[in-house]
């Protein structure tokens, strides 16, 4: 892809990405951001906070290799 557009000289390679998330972050991940926000934003005081505490309780019970995001990133670099 880097070569059609140009360029001559292409280096890439792939590395794992591990990610701890804790509770907490994934609870203000999904009520802050995307098209879980929205979702959320549109419930009343009372609803949003019900919503996070049963949430709260039914992800503690997970284990903490529950909360480990893994990827592989690939990373290019190209002139």
């Amino acid at each position: 892809l880097l070569r059609s557009a140009g360029f001559a000289a292409v280096h890439a390679w792939s590395e794992p990405l591990v990610t701890v998330i804790s509770l907490e972050h994934l609870l203000q991940l999904k009520t802050r951001m995307g098209s879980e926000k929205a979702r959320f934003d549109s419930l009343d005081g009372t609803t949003q906070k019900c919503c996070v505490a049963s949430a709260r309780q039914r992800l503690e019970k997970l284990m903490d290799a529950d909360f480990i995001a893994t990827a592989e990133i690939i990373y290019a670099i190209a002139s």
